[in-house]
């Protein structure tokens, strides 16, 4: 129900921000390459979002994002990471929304006990002492996600996002989530 309304608000801001590009406001700005900070969460279930990556602008209405993403989900009892990479359709204006798409692969690990195992796990040097641990998988998630927001540029290099996403997972359908985030994003050009 929330997507159908982030969905309204994004056409009706598109149709706003068409109009301003026809004469009313200032010339368009570019949203140049740069790097990103974004966190956010979401409840039913409850998770966590925290990601840092690179954007970049493939025309000047879309723009490609892969970062380093950890992700907690309390219906897996887990905390992953992974890549997150997507793309993101948007206006070409100071205020302006957008619409994208997303892709989430990461893992869970936790340790075991590693002292009866005959290898140098820890890389001391001393081989299967007390308390030694190895780091396995013990999870994986992927997730596809729809995802629709509102970038805001407030200088020539920077702009803060917010966003909603609803991330499909490869875990029970039951598992699936909402994320609500928000996002600054500087260039380094």
């Amino acid at each position: 129900m929330k997507i159908k309304y982030l969905v309204l608000i994004f056409i009706l801001v598109s149709a706003s921000s068409l109009h301003a590009e026809n004469g009313i406001s200032l010339s368009p700005p570019e949203y140049p390459d740069g790097l990103y900070l974004e966190t956010g969460g979401g409840s039913n279930p409850e998770n966590i979002w925290l990601e840092a990556g690179f954007s970049g602008s493939a025309s000047k209405n879309l723009e490609y994002r892969i970062g380093i993403c950890h992700l907690g989900v309390d219906a897996v009892d887990q905390y992953f990471t992974g890549i997150n990479t997507g793309f993101r359709i948007k206006a070409s204006s100071f205020i302006t929304p957008f619409a994208g798409l997303g892709f989430y692969a990461g893992y869970a690990s936790e340790d075991d006990n590693a002292e009866n195992d005959n290898i140098d796990n820890d890389n001391d040097g001393i081989i299967d002492e007390d308390n030694e641990k190895k780091e396995n998988i013990d999870k994986s998630l992927l997730g596809f996600y729809p995802e629709t927001g509102l970038l805001i540029r407030f200088s020539n290099n920077s702009y803060i996002s917010v966003s909603a996403k609803y991330m499909m997972t490869n875990q029970d359908k039951k598992k699936d989530f909402a994320v609500y985030s928000l996002g600054f994003s500087v260039s380094y050009k």
